[in-house]
């Protein structure tokens, strides 16, 4: 590869979908769409990114450069943090947007628990196991918030 693979999930598992949708039913393209696959879109991009952690070692001694062996274990959890509290910002600014409802602003902590997994792991295959699961049910949970959030705002209209 070359090294693209996290931007491909963010844009076929976030932006297309979304963003596709939204057009097919209003023949539109407009921000708020492309604001609101952004979160969603990140936390499935994490998905990847965290699971290049289990076979790091593996894919550096066959030179498959993934991007946890082309920037080291250290700097990759780095980047991690980074992706999480960019996935965090957008929940947030979707929510004061009002992209989603002002209290969707709670899936942005659905980051905490991954975070504090992302920081104790150091190396070992069960830590990045745990990561990888963490972060799936971070995924999961932020979705179901904003679902929830849209859901309750769709009955706050009757």
């Amino acid at each position: 590869g070359r090294g693209l693979g996290e931007v491909d999930i963010l844009i076929s598992f976030g932006v297309l979908p979304l963003v596709g949708s939204y057009y097919v039913q209003t023949g539109t393209l407009t921000l708020t769409a492309l604001l609101a696959s952004l979160p969603i879109g990140l936390y499935t991009m994490a998905v990847l990114y965290f699971h290049h952690f289990l076979h790091w070692r593996a894919d550096a001694a066959v030179g498959k450069i993934t991007p946890v062996v082309a920037l080291g274990e250290r700097r990759a959890r780095l980047v991690g943090a980074m992706i999480l509290l960019l996935i965090a910002a957008t929940f947030l600014l979707d929510a004061i947007l009002n992209v989603f409802p002002w209290y969707s602003f709670i899936a942005a902590f659905t980051i905490i628990p991954v975070l504090n997994v992302l920081r104790q792991a150091t190396g070992g295959l069960k830590q990045y196991i745990r990561l990888v699961a963490t972060n799936l049910n971070g995924n999961l949970q932020a979705a179901l918030v904003v679902l929830l959030a849209l859901f309750v705002r769709g009955f706050a209209h009757f």
